[in-house]
């Protein structure tokens, strides 16, 4: 899933620069269900895409 996980990151990046918080969300939900249900995984998720999930999800402070 390597590979894979920097192609999921520039996703939930283009759906974050156009203000389309639910398609990041969405992005993370088909993530998660990839790595549950596939028996190659151990399940758990990548921490560079845990760490831009809550990036581009936390609310910002100060405007920014």
């Amino acid at each position: 899933m390597a590979g894979h996980n920097e192609l999921i990151g520039v996703r939930m990046r283009a759906h974050a620069s156009a203000g389309d918080l639910a398609g990041v969300r969405q992005e993370w939900e088909s993530y998660e269900r990839v790595i549950v249900g596939d028996a190659w995984s151990d399940g758990e998720p990548a921490p560079k895409l845990l760490a831009l999930r809550h990036e581009l999800l936390t609310p910002r402070r100060g405007g920014r």
